[in-house]
């Protein structure tokens, strides 16, 4: 599924966005991982997005996780302390929409029951 100029458009301000917010203490690494994430979210076809049922489960399910940034919606964090980064960095609410989408902590730890469940991937 090909999308449409519009959806080009939402992709491309919601990564900004997420991207620009990154790492505070490291602006030219937020910058540059902002420019490739706007770049792939403008001119790379992303593929179906799930229904409406599944993609509130899967934000729930980030919502109640402790990688999860409330602030801006995104998986992960830079501990400024040790520059320790936890998370893909990815704005979940366009993530979770995506049938191919993936859970970072999931994928990092996949026999405990953190993440995602296997009926959501």
């Amino acid at each position: 599924m090909k999308l449409t100029p519009q959806q080009r458009w939402r992709w491309f301000c919601a990564v900004a966005c997420a991207g620009w917010y990154g790492s505070s203490h490291m602006p030219l690494l937020a910058l540059l991982r902002s420019v490739r994430a706007v770049w792939h979210a403008a001119f790379c076809d992303h593929g179906e997005e799930v229904g409406e049922k599944l993609y509130q489960a899967r934000m729930a399910h980030c919502r109640d996780c402790a990688v999860y940034q409330k602030d801006r919606e995104t998986c992960g964090f830079t501990k400024s302390t040790t520059g320790m980064t936890l998370g893909c960095g990815c704005y979940m609410p366009a993530l979770s929409r995506l049938k191919s989408g993936h859970c970072w902590l999931r994928e990092k730890l996949p026999f405990s029951d953190m993440g995602w469940p296997d009926e959501l991937l």
